[in-house]
């Protein structure tokens, strides 16, 4: 499955209400396009990043971030979605928010991720940490998607 199609899938919920109608590129005459209005492409527009996640069966998992938070106070948000069937809604769980984010290792039904973000201290200044964090879950039945994840620090 490409990553195009799983970014897709992330933004059904989004998107689904919005008319697609299909646009011809690379004719032989120019064409003059004007933005597009459509408010669910707003969404779709703070998408950051996308990672197919592999080793997660039939499961369609992928994690996805998107971005317009406070800038200055972990503006990265991390999503795990589930969901392979463009027809029916993706199980969304939101995972947290960072500076910035990698996967480290993946096995079935376990994400090992490398997080920047930032912290508070008692006297209100920001600063930075980096941990790791696993996020786990159990399948549903048949390898559905789950109907909770864990998130927690890793060593």
């Amino acid at each position: 499955m490409t990553i195009a199609l799983k970014a897709a899938l992330a933004l059904g919920l989004w998107l689904a209400p919005a008319a697609a109608s299909a646009q011809p590129i690379g004719d032989a005459a120019p064409a003059t396009v004007e933005p597009d209005t459509d408010e669910y492409l707003q969404h779709a527009a703070s998408v950051a990043r996308v990672v197919v996640l592999e080793r997660q069966g039939d499961a369609g998992a992928s994690l996805f971030s998107t971005t317009g938070g406070d800038p200055a106070m972990n503006g990265e948000y991390i999503y795990l979605s589930f969901g392979s069937d463009p027809r029916e809604a993706a199980q969304i769980f939101r995972v947290g928010d960072v500076l910035e984010w990698r996967v480290v290792a993946e096995t079935p039904g376990r994400v090992l991720l490398a997080v920047r973000e930032n912290v508070m201290n008692a006297d209100g200044e920001i600063g930075e940490r980096r941990r790791r964090v696993a996020v786990t879950w159990t399948p549903g039945p048949g390898g559905a998607a789950p109907t909770a994840v864990t998130v927690a620090t890793a060593p």
